[in-house]
Parts: C-alpha cells; sequence; structure tokens
C-alpha cells in the first residue's frame, strides 16, 4: 500500500471521527417537552412530595432540573433520585427578595439548554404543587392563543412608585430598557413560562451583558418577578404563566375548558 493512500485513509479517519463526536454531541442531545427547575434550600420531605406530584400531574415527557444550597445538595447526594431529575452540580446558597434566586434559575437554564433540548422551560419555587393535569398541548395553546403574560397593562408613568419598582429601576437592566424606550414586565415566577427560543434569547443577552447579569444576581429585590421576563420580551419573546400568583396558598380550582388563562401550579405552605 502507497504511503499516499495511508495517508488519504488516515484523513478519511480522522474526520469521520470529528463527524461522529461533533454527531454525538449536539444531534442526540435528548429532548424533553418540558423542563421544570426548582430551587431548593430545605424540607426534603417536601421535594419528595414536589417530585411525586409532578409524576402525577405532568403527563408529558418533561425534566426536573434542582437548583441546591449546601444542604439539600449534599443530601440529594445520598439518596435514589428518578432518573429525569438532574441536580445542578454549582452548589449555590440563595436568599429570599435577592438576585441570587434568579441567578439560581439562571443556572439551570443555561445546564437545559447545555444538555437537552426541550419545548418549554417551566419555572417552580420549592413551595409549588400542580393542581390540574398539564400536558404538551396545554402549553401548545398558550402560545397560539397569544396571552403571553399578566394582565398588567399600566404605562410606566402609571406603575413606576408601586410595588417594587422604585428600587428595581435602579438595576443596570432596568436602566438600560428605560435608556432606549423599552418597557419593564414583571410577573410571579412561580408558573412562569418560556419558550427554548426565549431561554436561548435570555441566555444569549445575559453572556452579552455581563454587567447586567452580575448586577442582577447581587440586587436585593425579587428580581427573579421582573429580569427574564423584561429580557424575554425586549427580545422579541413572550413569557407565559401558568400559576396561581405571589400571594395565595390556595389549591387551584379546575380550568374552564375556553380559558385563556389556565392555572396549572399553585403555592402551598410545606407540610
Amino acid at each position: 500500500m502507497s504511503r499516499g493512500l495511508v495517508k488519504v485513509i488516515i484523513i478519511l479517519g480522522f474526520l469521520l471521527l470529528i463527524l461522529f463526536f461533533d454527531k454525538e454531541s449536539h444531534t442526540y442531545k435528548k429532548h424533553y417537552e418540558c423542563i421544570i427547575t426548582i430551587n431548593v434550600h430545605e424540607k426534603f420531605d417536601f421535594l419528595l412530595k414536589q417530585l411525586e406530584n409532578i409524576k402525577k400531574h405532568v403527563l408529558c415527557d418533561y425534566a426536573v432540573i434542582l437548583n441546591c444550597n449546601d444542604y439539600i445538595f449534599h443530601i440529594c447526594r445520598q439518596v435514589f433520585l428518578p432518573e429525569n431529575v438532574y441536580i445542578h452540580p454549582r452548589i449555590l446558597n440563595k436568599k429570599r427578595n435577592h438576585g441570587s434566586l434568579s441567578e439560581g434559575i439562571y443556572n439551570n437554564m443555561t445546564f437545559a439548554l447545555d444538555n437537552f433540548t426541550f419545548d418549554y422551560f417551566i419555572v417552580s419555587s420549592s413551595r409549588n404543587l400542580f393542581g390540574n393535569i398539564l400536558r404538551k398541548e396545554d402549553l401548545d395553546r398558550l402560545v397560539e392563543i397569544g396571552k403571553p403574560h399578566t394582565e398588567d397593562e399600566k404605562t410606566w408613568e402609571e406603575k413606576k412608585e408601586s410595588w417594587h419598582w422604585p428600587v428595581i429601576k435602579n438595576t443596570l437592566l432596568a436602566r438600560y430598557c428605560l435608556e432606549k424606550k423599552r418597557d419593564l414586565y414583571s410577573s410571579a415566577h412561580e408558573g412562569l413560562v418560556f419558550t427554548e427560543n426565549g431561554c436561548k434569547k435570555i441566555v444569549y443577552f445575559l453572556k452579552n451583558n455581563p454587567d447586567i447579569k452580575m448586577n442582577l444576581f447581587s440586587y436585593d429585590a425579587p428580581i427573579e418577578e421582573f429580569a427574564f421576563q423584561t429580557i424575554s420580551m425586549n427580545m422579541g419573546e413572550h413569557f407565559y404563566y401558568i400559576g396561581n400568583g405571589c400571594c395565595s396558598n390556595d389549591p387551584i380550582g379546575p380550568n374552564d375548558e375556553d380559558s385563556e388563562r389556565p392555572k396549572f401550579m399553585y403555592k402551598t405552605i410545606r407540610k
């Protein structure tokens, strides 16, 4: 066999290896119809109750990603969890009414994009349960009927002194948007839904604006109620909502068949 032919065979083999590993790393990412992210910091028994509740109510191909503090991370590593429950490898000790809650959601969002393909990304908290059956077609319908977010139709001038806006308006993200004459958006984060493309645009924006990202994740305010919602809308993507608000601990009743704002999740007292 000539040296030239040997070289050709070696080069072809090398190219085939590159194509194989590229195919493995991109084409064959596991696909889930929805990803559910949960920030969790205490009461592991309630977390198990949540996982059983999700299994009973979410009737589509789903995965759960847990973002844990020190305490829960070490417990989760010592027990058997279902194969579709993933633990983010980075421990993050989060605080209430602080940007670290958004950081936990963001870390799980990037984990999902790096490791899977998916249709929808659902934000849950450690206090959420599902009260109605959720199927992929229910999420598809939210997109189809075009009811993307909360019913707050007030202008910025009308709402800027209410809620947490007097504090939040000083974040670099809010200042960036207002300087560009763009609106700010908010909703409770428990039950917040983004499409995969919406997640990609949120991550793209924050990776390209690291000063805004750092400011958000270190800010003393409920950043999780406004940041991703605002980025998504201003990047040409909607966000959707399937929760029962931030201030009620009551279970939800059945949805009306033609409801344009169906509810599937609610907050509860962890017992």
